[in-house]
């Protein structure tokens, strides 16, 4: 076991065809003169107290298969000429604090068949080059403060087994492009920004064993082509906007993710005027299951059908069963609507806002 840092003489043994000192607690910077190992095809130095930057000399490595560094204190951006690295296999850069974009240069890396990039300081789009990467097998930018959308051209992907973009502010929909992954097994997309509805396409994922969107801002009715995905031992729909409307897709997802339906944020259900009195509507609803976290109901009106409305006022918190609606006018038909508000808390960095319920009809007379 190795103490301090890494040695710069052993930039002088060319012959050598592998360096694993991962796991040795050593510090201080990546020596350039590694980038002489002209030989080297393995580079383990994992699990360290690396600081500094990925030497640019690590370029002139062009025999590597495995360039191995998560777990250090590494800082700054991925330099150019390790796209010259066209034998790399495994790009591992977890857990460290690597900044700068998920640079295009990476998707001429056409043997690379694992890349862990997560848990760093990486900013800015996924380059949609990634989608060039036809040997990837693992994707994983998870933890990463990206920005943009899910580029469609990963879904050409056709040999990648796990997708990782959990923990971002990643947004816009799951492209529909993805249920083209046929091998893919573990899907992870939680704690992020995603809208929209889960793609029908999904459902095509038949050897998926993951399967995890939680606390995003998804909506809408579950395809009930999902309910192909028999082999997913691990599903999380949670803290979304989800609901199921067929009876076979909500069986199928209860069995997968027992409380799935406990934390959607939904428009209450069965809203009716409950009452009329001088200048005031009483309304009342059945509320949803999810009442945690914050939250209330909204309360709008219109004068006409389908609005526009605005809103009379809020409730309290989310267990509030109903509403009453003072200073209206008289002889006015009132049309009202209310939905769900979940702010944004711990784990969930969305500010939810159901649909509107269906409309309800009150005359003041």
């Amino acid at each position: 076991q190795l103490v301090g840092g890494i040695p710069s003489e052993l930039g002088s043994l060319p012959a050598m065809q592998s360096l694993g000192l991962s796991g040795n607690n050593l510090s201080g910077s990546i020596p350039v003169e590694l980038g002489s190992l002209e030989n080297l095809r393995q580079l383990h130095i994992g699990g360290n107290d690396l600081s500094g930057g990925i030497p640019a000399e690590l370029g002139n490595l062009l025999s590597l298969d495995t360039l191995w560094l998560p777990g250090n204190e590494l800082t700054g951006s991925l330099p150019s000429e390790l796209g010259s690295l066209s034998n790399l296999q495994t790009l591992a850069l977890s857990e460290n604090q690597l900044s700068g974009s998920i640079p295009d240069w990476l998707g001429g890396l056409s043997n690379l068949q694992y890349l862990w990039a997560d848990f760093n300081q990486f900013t800015g789009f996924i380059s949609p080059e990634l989608g060039s990467l036809s040997n990837l097998v693992i994707l994983n930018l998870g933890g990463n403060p990206l920005t943009g959308t899910i580029p469609s051209e990963l879904g050409t992907l056709s040999r990648l087994e796990g997708l990782y973009l959990f923990y971002t502010p990643l947004e816009g929909t799951i492209p529909t492009e993805l249920g083209g992954l046929a091998n893919l097994k573990n899907l992870r997309l939680n704690g992020s920004r995603f809208t929209g509805p889960i793609p029908p396409s999904l459902g095509g994922l038949t050897k998926l064993v993951e399967f995890d969107v939680q606390s995003n801002a998804l909506g809408g009715d579950v395809p009930i082509s999902m309910t192909n995905l028999i082999s997913v031992t691990t599903m999380d729909l949670g803290y979304n906007m989800l609901m199921a409307s067929s009876p076979a897709v909500a069986a199928f997802l209860d069995g997968k993710d027992p409380d799935w339906a406990e934390t959607q944020t939904l428009p209450p259900s069965d809203l009716q005027v409950a009452g009329v009195s001088g200048a005031s509507v009483e309304l009342s609803w059945q509320p949803i299951t999810y009442t945690l976290d914050g939250g209330y109901y909204e309360v709008s009106y219109a004068a006409t059908p389908g609005g526009p409305y605005s809103v009379h006022g809020t409730t309290s918190d989310k267990t509030a069963n109903g509403y009453q609606a003072i200073g209206l006018s008289p002889t006015t038909d009132y049309y009202f609507v209310v939905r769900t508000h979940t702010p944004a808390h711990t784990g969930q960095q969305n500010s939810l806002w159901s649909d509107y319920t269906d409309e309800v009809l009150s005359l003041i007379h």
